[in-house]
Order: C-alpha cells, then sequence, then structure tokens
C-alpha cells in the first residue's frame, strides 16, 4: 500500500488497485483483530472491553469523518494510518529477535513512503482545501525558471488548468479546447447574447469563450471550488461576458428554477472516478432539455479513466429521441490540451 501511495496515479489500474488495498486493509484489520482476541480479558471484565471496543470504533468515525477534513489539508489519514499499524506491529514483535531486523525495514520503509507522499502533495502546491467534498489543490508547474500552468485538482483529477503568462492566460486548454465538443459546439452556436449554463465550474476555464453581451451561468456544489476559481484563476474576472454561479447540487437548482432558454447546456461533471450519477439518468437528461432552446445543444463531458460513459448516453439520447454526436479529440502537450471525449445531443440534427 506504501509504494502504490507514491507511484500510482489518476491511471493506475483501478483492479490493481482495489485488490492490492484491499488485501492490505484485510492484513492490517486481521493483525489488530487478532491482538485484541489475544489481550481479550477475564468474562467478568467483558463488559467493559467491549465498551471500549465500540467507542474505539466511534472514535475512528469521528476522527476520519470529522477531524480529518477539518485538521488536514490533504489525504493523510491513509499514510498515518498505516505508519501506525506499521508502529503497532514492531511493537509487538521486539520481543522476537528475528523480527527486529524485518520489522525496523518495514517501519522505517513505510514511514519514508508516507513522508514522501505528503512532500510529493505539497511540493507543487500553491493552495490546498479540503472539506466535505474533497480536496482540491493548485499546483504551478513551471517551464524552465518560469511558471507556465497552474492547475485545479480534485483528488488525482484534473479540473482545469490556464497559462500563468498574460498574454495565454485567456485561451481556453486542457478539456476545453476549441477542438474540444463543447469548443466545436460553441463555435457552432456563436451569436450575439448568447445564454450558457455549465454544471460543474472547475478553474472556470468555459468562460473564457463568452462575448460581450453573453450570459455564462455556472451551477457548482462545492463553494471552494468557487472560492479557487475566483482567487488562483483568472478566466471568471477576465471573462468579456456576465458570470453567475449558482451554488448548490445542480440538478436541485434545474429544478427551481424556470426554463432557462439556454442556447448551450455543458454537464462536465464525469470526468472523475466517482461520478454523480444523479445527473446522468433519464430524468435528468428531460430536465436538461427543458432549459435548452428547442435549437440548443446539450454537451456532456464523459472523459473518464476508468468507466466508459459513452454506451450509457447514447442509449439514454436514443431512450428519449435526440441526435447524438461524439467528439474525441486528441492531447497536444505543447499546447496543454487534453484528449477529451465530449457526447452532444440535440433535439433534432443541426444542418451545419
Amino acid at each position: 500500500m506504501s509504494y502504490g501511495l507514491i507511484n500510482w496515479d489518476a491511471r493506475a489500474s483501478l483492479m490493481m488497485v482495489i485488490i492490492s488495498f484491499s488485501a492490505g486493509l484485510f492484513a492490517c484489520c486481521m493483525f489488530c483483530h487478532g491482538e485484541l482476541v489475544k489481550r481479550k480479558p477475564h468474562p467478568r471484565f467483558l463488559t467493559s472491553f467491549y465498551i471500549m471496543l465500540s467507542a474505539g470504533g466511534a472514535l475512528g468515525g469521528i476522527i476520519v469523518g470529522l477531524a480529518a477534513p477539518t485538521l488536514f489539508s490533504g489525504y493523510y489519514e491513509l499514510p498515518a494510518s498505516l505508519a501506525i499499524c506499521a508502529v503497532l506491529l514492531f511493537i509487538v514483535h521486539i520481543r522476537r529477535r528475528w523480527y527486529n531486523l524485518v520489522g525496523s525495514a518495514l517501519v522505517v520503509g513505510v514511514m519514508l513512503s508516507c513522508v514522501y507522499y505528503i512532500y510529493s502533495y505539497q511540493q507543487t502546491a500553491r493552495a490546498m482545501v479540503r472539506n466535505f467534498y474533497g480536496m482540491l489543490r493548485v499546483n504551478e508547474y513551471d517551464k524552465g525558471e518560469e511558471i507556465e500552468t497552474r492547475r485545479l485538482v480534485h483528488g488525482a483529477i484534473t479540473h482545469g488548468v490556464q497559462f500563468v503568462d498574460p498574454e495565454l492566460r485567456h485561451d481556453p486548454i486542457a478539456y476545453y479546447a476549441p477542438v474540444s465538443g463543447v469548443g466545436m459546439a460553441i463555435k457552432h452556436l456563436r451569436k450575439p447574447s448568447m445564454r450558457v449554463g455549465v454544471v460543474g465550474l472547475g478553474a472556470g476555464t468555459v468562460a473564457a469563450y463568452a462575448e460581450s453581451g453573453d450570459i455564462f451561468r455556472f451551477y457548482e456544489i462545492n463553494p471552494l471550488v468557487e472560492k479557487l476559481a475566483r482567487e488562483e484563476f483568472t478566466y471568471l474576472s477576465d471573462c468579456r461576458g456576465t458570470v453567475e454561479i449558482i451554488l448548490g447540487d445542480a440538478r436541485l437548482s434545474l429544478e427551481k428554477e424556470k426554463g432557462q432558454q439556454y442556447d448551450l447546456l455543458v454537464v462536465d461533471a464525469f470526468s472523475g472516478d466517482s461520478i454523480p450519477a444523479h445527473l446522468l439518468t433519464t430524468q435528468a437528461l428531460e430536465l436538461y432539455f427543458r432549459h435548452l432552446r428547442p435549437d440548443g445543444i446539450l454537451a456532456l463531458h464523459i472523459s473518464n479513466a476508468h468507466l466508459d460513459l459513452e454506451p450509457i448516453v447514447e442509449k439514454l439520447g436514443i431512450t428519449l429521441d435526440k441526435h447524438i454526436t461524439l467528439i474525441s479529440s486528441e492531447e497536444d502537450e505543447a499546447e496543454e490540451i487534453y484528449s477529451s471525449a465530449w457526447v452532444l445531443l440535440t433535439s433534432k440534427p443541426h444542418s451545419r
């Protein structure tokens, strides 16, 4: 598990990660439970013994659910737990001569891995924040001696990139370049005073497409995302149109609103290893089209390292009798353009 922490990223085999960490968790739990069984007291003390076990479980839940997100700016409870478990294992077996060398090597190895894991998280981080919705980092990457790009990262997934250079910072890049599905949809629909809705703010990259008179309305559930998008990136402040940000669950917000008559509705909530499934149902798509103009486009960002969402979206489109277009774009590392997959849905085929 320590090796995986420092070597596996978001593109590592999901099966390998699940098997390795599940097996490691099982081994750690069996060790701890085994020691508890070995130390189980006389039956007359079992009541207090089990009360202590229950209190320990409750305390662990409080630490992970409340204390860790408040005290830690990153996901540090896992490496901390591994380090503690390794130390306990060493203490339990310290009297066994054969274990002194092996145990010492285990403790040192785990400790170094955990320290490196925490260091690597903070090495390029300009800002790190965490709340109920997870951990957010703003990383800076240099080219030579100058900072070239700034990235918003949620867990292990990039949710927006911006050039730091004032002459380039207006360019939409990463998954939102002009060759991407959303870039092509905006180019196709371009007209004065466009209305665009975006589910998922990220770094606010889509706002780079706004022209004077346009309204770009973002729906974002995590208030920390808005905070970082405004403080660490300039897409929102540089936007030539009007930017509106609605905090809260996008589906609930859309359900409460009257028809917005959007020319384009962008749903960018599926580019992670854990997707909000309620945003990708028949009822959700019906809600999206209720807020679109008759000739409007629904753009779904389905890039994903582990899940193939194309068949799901295709079946939803067929069910709702919509025209479906898949647009895949290739990576251009020099221009900071990521490979992406977008699905565009319309109520009728466009002539252009």
